[in-house]
């Protein structure tokens, strides 16, 4: 029993050493790895059919994304290949026309052959893509919309100031109200 005591402290110091010692080759390699992974997604369609839950009211639902792309950064936001263990890792992550959908009542996709798969599923892509454009676009419509709005609140409120100026022995109240 003595024996098997002194073995045991043996253990535990060796354990401590290595512990104090910091990570091993191993854990340091994969550490490094993990810290400056690069993750690139392109052109991804997912669709599922269903005719059978509710019959004669087929649906379809589905996620289509154009491009997910994560890296490592520098503190500054830069990509950069990171070559110490920092205490602190930023990665950038970009992501574009990610778009979900809900089809009810739709027709069912039925494939013969492989090409008239890829044709139907780019028309789908397709017309993801246009509705995405046209949400882009009706965006800036809006944007400007609201640009000549400030523009002309900014030329109401130089007049106002104006009519201040002139008429300054009157009583006159002016409000404006702001969105």
């Amino acid at each position: 029993s003595e024996v098997s005591q002194d073995t045991d402290e043996t253990d535990h110091n060796d354990q401590s050493d290595e512990s104090e010692s910091g990570p091993s080759f191993g854990q340091r390699l994969l550490s490094k790895i993990i810290d400056n992974i690069q993750l690139y997604i392109n052109n991804i369609h997912i669709r599922y059919e269903d005719d059978q839950t509710r019959p004669g009211h087929p649906f379809a639902l589905g996620i289509t994304l154009q491009q997910l792309h994560a890296q490592s950064t520098d503190q500054n936001w830069l990509p950069t290949f990171l070559g110490s263990s920092p205490r602190l890792i930023h990665k950038l992550v970009s992501l574009k026309n990610l778009s979900v959908y809900w089809n009810s009542d739709t027709q069912m996709s039925k494939f013969n052959n492989a090409q008239e798969m890829v044709d139907i599923l780019d028309r789908i892509w397709a017309n993801s893509e246009d509705s995405t454009k046209k949400g882009e676009e009706r965006k800036r419509e809006e944007e400007s919309k609201e640009d000549q709005s400030s523009s002309n609140q900014s030329k109401l409120r130089e007049e106002d100031q104006e009519k201040d100026e002139d008429d300054s022995s009157d009583d006159q109240y002016h409000f404006m109200l702001k969105p």
